[in-house]
């Protein structure tokens, strides 16, 4: 089969140019997948942080006070639907279209307390009373059935014809939670504390359990009616019995939401008891999925519109909404997630340009012989230069376009974004433009070149080049530093681009410029030792600057890109890590929530330990509670905490466990702590950072079983502790067991266990005695693995893999050229030195250390640049208000657990490529080279030029 003839005319250049196609496809397949990797960051922060926020954030809430007596105002049920729909549709379209549903509740105000409260529940209990349309359509009963109407029978005074007394009963719909709270079935009668009225009618008022509801099959606690029909928590209230100087006890009231049928029947219950007021709320949900970046650019502006259009809305109602603040949080944390994938991207492009001309400038070369003798022969030097560059155009487009449809059937993308098409693109342009361009100035006079390359214009030219370069890089450096979190409309933010990359090149042409200096002291003091090898092989690698510059500069480019990446790979790694922690608190937590009532049996932590993997095992009672300071008047209501009561010996240990990950952050427990309470009783209790300068002098700290006095001994940040403060808020109390006895709260309900992270299972802690079905367990392991299948911590890291392994690509292609750089000094080098008598083994040896030197001092400089990147563009971690929650990479931006295996593999690359090279190659013959009386011209026309 006769060879097609460009594929023969492409001659030695082949292997060159093959595997400049696989790292093009690489290239093309990373500029696929990386607009798909930041679609799927940015819609998992939109989720999560929609997620988090209230409900009342989020949505847009248009609530309505019955101030008017108008009659317009909506009274009856269709009157309340029909003015949620015209206000829904009298919204900004930019918001209209952002509402997936509408959740309407009317409720009444006052709560009022249970006169008869069940035997079951020994705490006073209080109800709500609301009416909401979508009730059936969300719930499904259990027992019994939706609620009818209520009866209302009135006493008349025969005298004056007015209403004396008022008796309603009012059929309601309960939760199923609240039913066996309570102990409540269907049928069972309430009756009801309504308070006295103003005037002189007397109301009274029970209720009838007509249906006990559970959420429908895809109802969740997240929609809107369950936030108020399922609460699952009750409210603490503290009540001063002691006088004004102390609390001496607390009770804790159980509270929770009942369904009516009808709204007209709180207004009855409301004009009856002339105590509270029923509200109407229009709870308009919005969807995270239709949050685009365009919606979240329209939201402010659109809101600002509808609260200046407030009085178009119909019912008298007031819009309320956090979702101007919430979109803009959003958008500053993208633009962080968008600004750290384009620095990084940044560094690969300066790699990924280094690496294309190098290998672009060897397959010229390895042609130049043919170009030479076809200008000769008179051919166009225009033709020639198309010529070429439409073969190897087409061949690395061809790849190219292979590695983006690999990447889209490998699912990491799609091709009808047009920025996936960026990579196919670049390449082929660049490969075409480079080609063609050193086609067209290829020469066939060595000795002009020659002159050129060592000629005054030549090193003007390189001078302003240099100093070009370095005042491009530091200005990119000082705006990229000084604008912040740029471009928050998502659009690419191309100093963010440039600027690690203009870093990458003038590191480059530092040390390329540095070499002379560096090698000029070994050579002096090599040339007074007897041996020739080390003398001649410092000379040349220090002398063939102009051969190696631009291969030099590649390698410390291409290095510093892979280093800056593994950095931020690491950190996000230590940021999982130390999340990790602070959500477990130590290797596994063993939680008897939600069950309050739970608690682990006399030796459960001796049997706990026995598992495999668990070195040690920390008890503790972890109960929601509050703290408030005591002041003359008494005490008000306590800010909602969690109340953690250990052993202070115990919790200390357990603490340094935690700490002793290199990774988790946190502070010690102090030596100081407990001290012996004081004679009045006061306890000296630890609290988190949270509660720092809120409270001074003596407090007071409720929980479960009671009240204690209490003075702060200090503020300390445990993960352990950090780990269940979502119990009763967002901050913790840690309390000294058995300082308190009256307020013990008995046998604990959490555990914690240290030891083996991979070896701790889930099903072994479930087996052991004491772990009902209803406990929560916790891994560290599962913990980290939920993290890292997080969709922003995905798309990240794959940004950052994507990146490594290109650059060690990048890095085998820059090693191959300046290999191919060196290659015919060192050997002929060698050779020369053979005629004067040195042996064959140790000129082999000179081969081999000529382009070792420099390829180690280009790694490391590569690594060094890399490593001071990161520092030098500053901490990219702002997210949300600068807090560290917003960014996927831990405090301090970049982390350095992988600094000795990259190290490492880069120098072993380094090394072992030079030796791989030597091996490779044919032992030298003098004989054969010393025929050949034109090698040095040849070999001159294939390196000529350089920097």
């Amino acid at each position: 089969m006769k060879t097609p003839r460009w594929f023969a005319e492409l001659g030695p250049a082949r292997l060159v140019l093959a595997a400049l196609a696989l790292l093009a496809a690489g290239t093309a397949a990373t500029a696929v997948a990386v607009p798909a990797d930041t679609k799927k960051s940015d819609a998992f922060i939109v989720s999560s942080l929609i997620g988090k926020a209230q409900w009342a954030h989020r949505d847009l809430v248009a609530s309505a006070l019955p101030f008017s007596t108008d009659a317009a105002y909506p009274k009856s049920a269709s009157d309340i639907s029909s003015v949620a729909s015209a206000n829904l549709a009298a919204l900004p379209d930019a918001l209209n279209h952002l509402v997936s549903q509408t959740s309407i509740t009317r409720q009444y105000d006052h709560l009022l307390p249970v006169r008869n409260p069940p035997a079951k529940l020994a705490d006073p209990a209080w109800l709500r009373f609301d009416w909401a349309p979508r009730l059936d359509d969300t719930v499904r009963y259990v027992s019994g059935g939706a609620p009818g109407k209520e009866t209302v029978n009135a006493k008349v005074d025969p005298d004056d014809g007015f209403v004396k007394s008022l008796t309603m009963m009012l059929p309601i719909a309960v939760s199923q939670s609240t039913a066996d709270r309570f102990g409540l079935t269907v049928g069972t009668v309430v009756d009801m504390n309504t308070p006295v009225s103003a005037s002189s009618l007397q109301f009274q008022m029970s209720v009838q359990i007509a249906g006990i509801f559970a959420p429908k099959a895809g109802v969740g606690g997240d929609d809107p009616l369950f936030r108020i029909a399922d609460k699952p928590d009750p409210q603490l209230t503290t009540v001063c019995l002691g006088g004004a100087k102390g609390c001496d006890q607390s009770v804790d009231v159980w509270e929770s939401d009942v369904f009516v049928s009808r709204p007209e029947a709180i207004a009855t219950i409301s004009s009856s008891t002339r105590t509270g007021e029923y509200t109407t709320v229009y709870d308009y949900v919005v969807d995270p999925a239709r949050l685009t970046p365009s919606a979240l650019t329209a939201v402010g502006p659109a809101l600002d519109q509808a609260l200046l259009g407030v009085s178009d809305l119909k019912g008298n109602v007031q819009l309320k909404t956090g979702l101007k603040d919430l979109a803009s949080s959003i958008r500053s944390t993208q633009s962080d997630s968008h600004q750290l994938a384009a620095v990084v991207l940044g560094a690969l492009s300066a790699g990924a340009l280094a690496a294309l001309f190098l290998m672009l400038r060897l397959t010229v070369m390895r042609r130049a012989a043919y170009v030479t003798l076809c200008r000769a022969r008179g051919a166009s030097p225009v033709r020639l230069a198309l010529r070429h560059a439409t073969q190897a155009a087409v061949v690395v487009g061809a790849f190219a376009v292979l590695g983006a449809v690999g990447a889209v059937r490998a699912g990491r993308g799609t091709l009808r974004d047009p920025a996936a098409w960026s990579g196919v693109v670049l390449v082929t342009v660049v490969t075409f433009a480079v080609v063609g361009y050193l086609v067209f100035r290829a020469g066939d006079r060595v000795v002009s070149q020659r002159h050129e390359a060592v000629g005054e214009t030549a090193r003007t030219r390189r001078i302003v080049r240099d100093v070009g370069l370095l005042v491009a890089a530091g200005g990119a450096l000082a705006v990229y530093r000084s604008q912040g979190s740029a471009n928050p409309d998502g659009s690419i933010d191309w100093i963010a681009v440039a600027a690690p990359a203009l870093l990458a090149f003038a590191a480059g042409i530092a040390a390329v410029r540095l070499v002379p200096a560096l090698f000029g002291p070994a050579v002096r003091v090599l040339a007074r030792r007897r041996g020739a090898v080390g003398f001649v092989a410092a000379a040349l690698s220090g002398r063939r600057v102009p051969v190696v510059a631009a291969p030099l500069a590649g390698l410390v480019v291409v290095v510093a890109a892979g280093m800056f990446a593994a950095g931020y790979d690491a950190s996000v790694t230590q940021k999982v890590r130390d999340d990790s922690v602070r959500a477990v608190g130590a290797a596994a937590r063993i939680d008897a929530e939600p069950d309050y009532k739970a608690v682990f049996p006399d030796g459960f932590a001796a049997a706990a330990a026995k598992v495999r993997g668990v070195h040690s095992v920390f008890t503790a009672r972890a109960d929601a509670g509050g703290i408030a300071q005591i002041t003359a008047d008494g005490i008000p209501q306590p800010r909602p905490i969690t109340v953690i009561t250990v052993d202070p010996e115990a919790f200390r240990r357990a603490a340094a466990a935690a700490l002793s990950d290199a990774s988790a952050r946190g502070q010690e427990v102090p030596a100081s702590w407990p001290v012996p309470p004081k004679a009045d009783g006061t306890v000296t209790v630890l609290a988190s950072p949270g509660l720092a300068g809120l409270y001074s002098g003596s407090v007071s700290v409720s929980q479960t079983a009671g009240s204690l006095k209490a003075v702060i001994g200090g503020y300390v940040d445990v993960p352990l502790a950090d780990s269940v403060e979502d119990r009763g808020g967002s901050d913790y109390v840690v309390v000294p067991a058995g300082e308190v006895p009256m307020a013990d709260p008995g046998k604990p309900n959490v555990a914690w266990l240290s030891g083996d992270t991979g070896a701790v299972s889930v099903s072994a802690l479930r087996a052991v005695p004491g772990v009902s079905a209803s406990f929560v367990v916790t891994t560290l392991g599962d913990v980290q693995s939920q993290a890292y299948r997080q969709g922003r911590v995905t798309a990240a890291r794959d940004v950052f893999h994507l990146v490594e392994a290109l650059c060690v690509g990048y890095f085998a292609l820059c090693l191959l050229q300046l290999l191919t750089a060196t290659r015919a000094v060192s050997r002929d080098s060698a050779l020369l030195l053979q005629v004067f008598g040195l042996g064959v083994g140790r000129s082999r040896v000179v081969a081999t250390l000529v382009p070792l030197p420099v390829a180690v001092l280009a790694a490391a400089a590569g690594l060094g640049m890399g490593a001071g990147l990161s520092p030098l563009l500053g901490s990219l971690n702002h997210g949300p208000g600068g807090g560290d929650d917003g960014s996927v990479v831990a405090a301090g931006s970049i982390g350095w657990g992988w600094t000795v295996p990259v190290v490492a593999l880069v120098l072993a690359m380094t090394v072992g490529g030079v030796l791989l090279d030597q091996l490779l190659r044919r032992p030298p013959e003098l004989s054969v080279r010393l025929r050949d009386a034109e090698f040095e011209e040849r070999d001159r026309i294939g390196v000529g030029g350089g920097w």
